[in-house]
């Protein structure tokens, strides 16, 4: 299923102060790891301890839970979703508000579907990833699990840190290598499709220049913010993208929610 790439015009870029960064899928991602000390370390530095091979998501098909099996082994009201027939624990979902809960943004109402449904949208994005082609080296899950166990006092303190959250080491790479695989996904299949008119970048430029015409100092020249504009385009265009792959997919996929 290919994704529309339609032109944005200026006229959608948001007239927010540019900053540099590089795109993330907040929208969709900040549910699914806890954002505590060791998740937030973990997107940006790394992991290990290696895990026992079980039926991990190395990169196969491992992470794919099917329903009887799963409810066999956990209980009836276990499981919250099922997306194409893969299974979202109830777990991951009270993981997702329970982070959301002591997140900066806790002062936003969210309901337990949107909480659900970010989920789901992950879920999606990650088979989607996998159908794709894309593959990232399972090993990697191992060596950023390693590189945080690292940064704890020992093996004890990760282990408790890990139990606090209610996570174990494997549910935890998982989780990473499921996040960093849908990274790569967006990256390679999306943002990389996206197409820069440096017309269009001028129209920005000019557009903000009126909207910061009252602010003292000089105005900077185009040529000084030029990469600044790409990037926030490119942020943008990739969101919206991103938005259009998910409607599609919500289309055609079985989701059930349980």
């Amino acid at each position: 299923m290919s994704t529309e790439n339609k032109e944005i015009e200026p006229k959608q870029m948001s007239e927010e102060p540019i900053k540099k960064e590089k795109f993330n899928l907040k929208r969709v991602l900040k549910l699914v790891i806890p954002l505590t000390a060791i998740a937030a370390v973990v997107w940006f530095a790394a992991p290990q301890l290696k895990s026992k091979k079980s039926s991990e998501c190395g990169g196969h098909s491992g992470c794919e839970t099917k329903t009887t099996a799963t409810k066999k082994s956990t209980g009836e009201g276990s499981i919250v979703a099922l997306v194409n027939d893969v299974v979202i624990p109830r777990k991951s979902l009270e993981r997702a508000l329970k982070d959301q809960a002591k997140s900066a943004d806790s002062t936003k109402t969210v309901t337990d579907s949107t909480v659900l449904n970010n989920l789901i949208d992950v879920e999606l994005l990650f088979q989607e990833a996998q159908k794709s082609g894309v593959k990232l080296d399972p090993r990697a899950a191992d060596i950023r699990v390693d590189m945080i166990a690292r940064r704890f006092a020992d093996t004890t303190a990760f282990l408790n840190q890990l139990k606090e959250n209610n996570l174990t080491i494997e549910e935890y790479r998982q989780e990473w290598f499921k996040q960093a695989t849908i990274d790569m996904y967006i990256s390679e299949k999306i943002e990389a499709t996206v197409v820069v008119k440096e017309t269009h970048l001028k129209k920005i430029y000019n557009r903000l220049k009126k909207v910061q015409s009252g602010e003292k100092g000089d105005a900077r020249s185009f040529e000084s913010m030029k990469e600044e504009l790409r990037t926030t385009f490119v942020k943008q265009k990739t969101k919206m993208l991103v938005d259009q792959k998910l409607a599609e997919l919500r289309k055609t996929s079985k989701i059930n929610y349980l």
